[in-house]
């Protein structure tokens, strides 16, 4: 010890206030005496300099975060791994993290949110290609600079084990679903990670919660979030597609690489910037705000059907064409209709109160089964959408954790792919039967489930 304070680390590094800490470690700003300048200094605690495993983790960490200068994750400067001295002097980025924030202004704004997360996809996207993993992807992980640049701390180096319950509840709010079931620390896990990440910017709350990590582990391989706009009013509801798909529990669906993850980022930000891309007032008016592509306008592609085709002087052909053209856009406006109302926060029934199921993200069958499980009947919508994939349902009404009485319709919007130029429409009620060349009706035989389908709509996101 000297008169000021703790004896310099390394004969060098004046200690200063913490920053932050976990798996063995505390990180310190530091007064590098030699330079004359603050780094971040990363310090084994004594009882894990003795563990080969841990000076194993911060070898690597110092050596694989060194190798990517410049690649927007915090420079090296210096590091040592022994017994007796174990650090890592690091940038020091003034200002604080993206938890920090979170923790004292509540969620982002999805522009600022977004961009964090496009940087942070970016330089996860170098770390990969330099064939290593980050292993510690949080809000805590994102350093913001006062003047509002980001980096990523260090790599993690390897899996460290969980310091104590509380730590091992976090860790456990940011792993995949494989890493829970004992698969390595990957690159997908490192892009599950930034979904949760973005999930928690966008919403201030984390998809996955629970009292401690084994509830929280239940609910990764369980649940489906919450979609964001759903949570937060303002959050675009286009947004949700992208935050979801990297949420997914289904590999086989999920953004799983950090390249397509930038790429998809950057376009729902572009999205969202774009002037067409409004609130979803009905959403709004049950207490919560997303942003919908428009689901029937005058530019969607109109079925051909409702065309007359005169067949000349006594001929019947074009009127044999309106009525089932007719009917089937009532149906279609019907349930569109259907979709506001409830949205708005009706729902009918009476008698027993059940909550309304989040089935945002299933696929069709999988949404069908839960909300019909809970007592309710459905409607369905089926029409184009540029971020969930085909039999996906992309939206929903009313809203999950709604109270409504038992068996009351909810209105599910299904998707069918990406938007395509077409003139077909199909429709299915249970009032009426006709066949044409481009609508057609028929009889369903489901007491609880009348299906839809749309004319793709042109996408204003």
């Amino acid at each position: 010890m000297t008169q000021d304070g703790p004896a310099p680390i390394a004969g060098r590094y004046e200690p200063g206030r913490r920053l932050g800490g976990g798996g063995g470690t505390e990180v310190v700003t530091a007064r590098d005496t030699h330079l004359d300048r603050t780094v971040a200094l990363k310090v084994l605690r004594p009882e894990a300099r003795t563990d080969a495993a841990a000076l194993e983790r911060l070898r690597r960490a110092a050596q694989e975060t060194g190798a990517l200068r410049g690649q927007g994750i915090v420079d090296v400067y210096d590091w040592e791994a022994d017994a007796t001295s174990a650090y890592l002097a690091m940038e020091f980025v003034d200002g604080g993290t993206l938890g920090d924030t979170l923790r004292s202004h509540g969620p982002l704004t999805p522009e600022r949110a977004l961009a964090l997360a496009t940087t942070t996809a970016g330089t996860l996207e170098a770390v990969h290609r330099s064939g290593a993993v980050h292993g510690g992807v949080t809000p805590d992980a994102v350093l913001i600079s006062r003047e509002g640049w980001s980096k990523l701390t260090t790599v993690r180096g390897g899996q460290a084990p969980a310091a104590d319950p509380e730590d091992a509840r976090t860790i456990a709010g940011y792993c995949s679903p494989e890493v829970l079931r004992g698969a390595p620390l990957d690159a997908s896990a490192d892009v599950w990670a930034l979904g949760v990440t973005l999930y928690e910017a966008l919403t201030g709350a984390r998809p996955f919660e629970g009292p401690d990590a084994a509830s929280i582990a239940g609910a990764v391989q369980r649940d489906v979030p919450i979609p964001p706009s759903q949570r937060v009013a303002g959050v675009p509801f286009v947004l949700d597609g992208v935050v979801l798909r990297l949420l997914s529990r289904d590999p086989a669906t999920r953004i799983a690489d950090a390249a397509t993850a930038r790429t998809e980022l950057a376009k729902a930000a572009a999205g969202i910037a774009a002037p067409a891309t409004v609130a979803n007032p009905v959403a709004a008016a049950a207490g919560a705000t997303q942003a919908m592509p428009p689901v029937a306008t005058a530019t969607a592609a109109a079925p051909r059907a409702a065309t007359v085709v005169d067949d000349g002087p006594g001929g019947d052909r074009g009127n044999r064409w309106v009525v089932p053209t007719v009917i089937a856009m009532l149906v279609v406006i019907g349930a569109l209709v259907a979709f506001a109302l409830l949205s708005g926060g009706g729902g009918g029934g009476g008698g027993a109160q059940v909550t309304v199921p989040a089935v945002v993200g299933l696929r069709r069958q999988e949404a069908l089964t839960k909300l019909e499980n809970a007592g309710l009947s459905v409607t369905e919508v089926t029409e184009a959408n540029d971020d969930f994939g085909v039999d996906i349902v992309f939206a929903q009404a009313p809203v999950a954790g709604k109270r409504v009485g038992e068996d009351s319709v909810v209105v599910i919007k299904v998707s069918s792919g990406p938007t395509t130029t077409t003139s077909s429409s199909t429709t299915s009620t249970s009032t009426s039967t006709s066949t044409s060349s481009s609508t057609t009706t028929s009889t369903s035989t489901s007491t609880s489930t009348t299906t839809t389908t749309l004319p793709p709509t042109t996408s204003t996101t």
